[in-house]
């Protein structure tokens, strides 16, 4: 690069931009954003529920807790399973918990006194 070209891009840096016109700048860039996001989703990403729901199938419904995803009817299912998350001899259900296996059987006349460890006892 030669030194004329050089200085100039220099005085062209060094050169102060107005706050207007920073400003405006920022604002294009925020709107341009929307407008394409409007464009590739159809419609701007803002939660239509209160605080609590979720939109499910067109309506606000109870928000699912963790590890659970929405079935087709709505209901909450949950999206754990027994080998990443409960340790032997538990197994993950319905209520997305771990608990003891219902085949588990204890010794003698011993019964499950822990749920989370399938202690007998």
């Amino acid at each position: 690069m030669d030194d004329q070209r050089f200085d100039a891009l220099a005085r062209s840096l060094a050169t102060g931009t107005s706050r207007r016109l920073i400003l405006k700048g920022l604002i294009g860039g925020a709107l341009g954003g929307m407008v394409r996001l409007v464009q590739r989703t159809g419609t701007l990403a803002v939660d239509p529920c209160p605080i609590g729901q979720a939109e499910c199938n067109g309506g606000c419904v109870p928000s699912c807790p963790p590890n659970h995803i929405f079935g087709p009817q709505c209901q909450c299912i949950c999206t754990l399973s027994d080998s990443h998350v409960c340790p032997n001899p538990l197994h993950v259900y319905d209520n997305c918990q771990c608990a003891c296996d219902d085949d588990l059987e204890c010794p003698g006349e011993q019964e499950i006194v822990d749920q989370e460890t399938c202690a007998c006892g």
